[in-house]
């Protein structure tokens, strides 16, 4: 079909080269200058594509998304401030290397600096976090197939990572009749889409030389760890269970480790409930520490494996971006976990394994006993709140969890879960805006019901995307841990230092979600205890909608109830090294 004016047909090219390479799902939002893009989009019947007004809520969705297929999503948006909304989401894309396409409408070059309405400069508008490219207005001279092979070369560049293509467009922005050499234009764009194809996904199985080494370093140690850190990419976990199983050695998952939630052996999860105890750690003597994937978001083990510095630390993951803030790995092997390890157990020779490695599995298995054990109080608590909704899940399901306090709680207390579940979260940056669209986004692009655990700052600071949660083809259920405050702070060294504590940090808001739910016509849950708690998560694995569950709690008294937990699994473990 014939584009009516020469903007309309660029955006057009642009749009369909992007759909050549892959892209299946654009991100709307409204505004004038962006006309040629979205209409394109709109228009392109290989392509999904959703609306949603905010900007800052878009780009957070198509974090979601992109971390849920691991595949570009294409952001479209006007000019002006528009596209500066992008600028937190796109920062948490870089950093946990996700592929966002941002497609920035811009006015064209002879209104820039000239004071003109809606106009900021937008080359190279995210810095260092995305690349970029402008495509400059269309006119006479235009050659879409030079600006075909620039916008191809950024993206092969960056395959792992944002780009913007900031699109400049002068009037008409409305699909009406204007003459351009369309003839010219369509020879041109057809030779370049003949001549090009698609890029092809890196590959990282290539697996290093020197895996015979690391094999001795294996075979010669007696006391060592696996850690398994945050991955992506749950094929990996089988191979990660396999060498744990050939070498005796345990496997300590993080929260954001497929390992976690696989059905294999069973990972060590309570460690940061422990890792501190003393005598626990004089006794482990550990001499090796094979480490997959991210830095483990538990400072416990953080402090292990940092106190550790003077053995061999070897880092196995996907990519060459550094992971590693304390300076502990010795070594880095960038390949594929499973190709790896493939290749590294028929050299492996393991003779004998200390028996003081033991020890960590019984103090796994005594913070466990300890957690399912413990009374329930009559109102709900972080502790309670986190285990039920661990246990509610379903497999199939997902669980997004919020930063700050959440995803320490899951990480501290949610038991094994031997069933096929997803655990996600935005910890590039690990910031709290942002949550519930990222989660929304999440389910969209997985298919699969997702449950968020979000803290009360951090559902205010998005609330507008509970509009997505009513949206939402995939059911979002909100669980707000309603403490009025920053709970996290309890858990910092800040907690009593200051008496401006409450006013700076906890900032408590006295915000009752109940509204916020009604505003969005969201199915509203206020549980007060267990088994209330338990009821409703269990009816809304079935019902086909979003929902709000809010529960308040008492940051001072989980706090200290947190404190005691940790002071009874020590006794406990002293009594055991004891006797």
């Amino acid at each position: 079909m014939r584009s009516p004016n020469i903007n309309h047909f660029t955006g057009k090219a642009i749009i369909d080269y992007l759909v050549a390479l892959g892209v299946k799902q654009f991100v709307i939002s409204p505004g004038s200058r962006s006309t040629p893009l979205a209409l394109a989009a709109a228009g392109n019947d290989k392509a999904r594509h959703k609306i949603i007004i905010d900007e800052r809520a878009a780009a957070y969705w198509a974090v979601g998304f992109a971390r849920a297929i691991d595949k570009p999503v294409v952001l479209i948006c006007t000019s002006g401030t528009a596209a500066a909304n992008y600028f937190p989401a796109v920062i948490e894309a870089y950093q946990s290397r996700l592929p966002l396409i941002l497609l920035t409408a811009d006015r064209p070059e002879e209104l820039q600096e000239r004071g003109a309405n809606q106009t900021i400069p937008q080359k190279n508008l995210y810095g260092r976090f995305a690349d970029s490219y402008t495509v400059e207005a269309p006119g006479e001279d235009f050659d879409i197939a030079n600006e075909l092979t620039e916008i191809d070369r950024l993206m092969k560049d960056n395959q792992d990572r944002p780009v913007q293509i900031n699109c400049r467009f002068r009037e008409p922005l409305a699909p009406v009749e204007k003459n351009y050499d369309y003839a010219g234009l369509s020879e041109k764009i057809t030779q370049w889409f003949d001549a090009n194809t698609a890029i092809d996904s890196p590959q990282n199985s290539t697996v290093p030389k020197n895996t015979r080494s690391i094999a001795e370093m294996i075979n010669g140690a007696r006391n060592g760890l696996i850690v398994s850190g945050s991955q992506r990419d749950k094929k990996w976990s089988g191979a990660i269970e396999s060498l744990g199983a050939k070498t005796g050695w345990p496997v300590l998952a993080d929260i954001l480790s497929p390992v976690r939630f696989h059905n294999g052996i069973k990972p060590l999860v309570h460690y940061d409930l422990y890792l501190d105890h003393e005598d626990l750690n004089s006794q482990l003597n550990i001499d090796a520490v094979i480490h997959f994937g991210g830095w483990p978001l538990s400072k416990r083990l953080q402090k292990f494996l940092v106190d550790r510095r003077s053995i061999l630390q070897v880092k196995i993951q996907d990519h060459d971006n550094t992971l590693d803030p304390e300076y502990v790995e010795n070594d880095r092997l960038v390949t594929s976990p499973d190709a790896f390890i493939d290749l590294l157990i028929p050299q492996m020779n393991i003779n004998s394994i200390n028996s003081k490695l033991g020890l960590l599995r019984i103090a796994d298995e005594i913070a466990e006993t300890i957690l399912t054990g413990r009374d329930r109080e009559q109102s709900l608590n972080d502790i309670d709140i986190i285990r039920a909704v661990g246990d509610s899940l379903e497999p199939g399901q997902v669980l997004f969890a919020g930063n700050s306090l959440p995803i320490r709680l899951a990480d501290n207390f949610m038991s094994h879960q031997n069933k096929d579940i997803t655990l996600a979260a935005n910890r590039g940056v690990s910031g709290i805006d942002g949550v519930i669209a990222s989660a929304c986004g999440f389910a969209s692009g997985s298919r699969k019901l997702t449950k968020l655990i979000i803290g009360d700052l951090s559902a205010l600071h998005d609330l507008n995307s509970l509009a997505l949660v009513k949206l939402s083809d995939i059911p979002v259920i909100v669980i707000i841990i309603n403490n009025n405050g920053g709970g996290i702070f309890h858990h910092l060294p800040i907690y009593g230092m200051s008496d401006n504590f409450e006013k700076l940090f906890t900032t408590p808001r006295n915000i009752k979600f109940e509204w916020a739910a009604r505003l969005f016509d969201l199915p509203w849950y206020n549980p007060k205890n267990y088994d209330d708690l338990r009821e409703s998560l269990l009816k809304l694995n079935h019902d086909a909608t979003g929902a709000v569950i809010e529960i308040k709690t008492d940051r001072e008294s989980d706090f200290a109830e947190q404190k005691n937990i940790r002071t009874i699994i020590h006794q406990m473990l002293t009594e055991k090294l004891n006797g």
